[in-house]
């Protein structure tokens, strides 16, 4: 499970032309209703927010008006409180705004026969699907695990090792 509330997937670029336009339009077909779904949601929010302010406005504008009714009097007022402050004894949990469980699982392909078959791939099909895709030409390969090994540090864990507390000496601050 991911901690995610949406997963728009990204379209694999080994396809063959007809599964990718398949594959994009079902994405974008995803992400309409994902996009719907999360301005439905904050619409509602901004609805239900402004609707807490309309009442905290109307409770300042009564306190207003007995303020001004009280302004011009030369009569001494007594304000009676009472010891409490005066709330709710549970406080409201924070609801977020996006669930993990939500009616978007996931992109739903839709199903097709496909009658194309798998071309050979030479260089012109490369270049040709350079247009479309963004590809670091001349990146440096990763690096191996020997060459990590020779770096600076203190290397890799020893394999006797079985959890974090191994990792440290009693009663000391050295780790060996």
């Amino acid at each position: 499970m991911t901690n995610q509330a949406y997963n728009v997937p990204v379209v694999s670029p080994e396809l063959r032309k007809d599964e990718s336009i398949h594959q994009i339009a079902d994405a974008l077909e995803y992400l309409d209703k994902v996009a719907n779904d999360v301005f439905t949601k904050i619409s509602s929010r901004v609805a239900e927010n402004k609707n807490k302010l309309q009442a905290v406005t109307q409770r300042v504008d009564v306190a207003q008006a007995k303020i001004n009714q009280i302004k011009g009097s030369t009569k001494a007022t007594k304000v009676f409180s009472s010891a409490k402050y005066p709330c709710v004894d549970e406080v409201e949990q924070y609801k977020s705004l996006h669930q993990l469980e939500n009616d978007l699982n996931g992109v739903k392909h839709s199903s097709f026969k496909l009658i194309s078959k798998h071309h050979h791939v030479d260089e012109a099909v490369l270049k040709e699907k350079l247009k479309f895709y963004s590809i670091k030409e001349g990146a440096r390969p990763p690096r191996s695990r020997s060459d990590a090994d020779q770096g600076e540090g203190l290397g890799g864990l020893p394999r006797n090792i079985k959890s974090v507390s191994s990792l440290l000496l009693f009663n000391t601050s050295e780790n060996p």
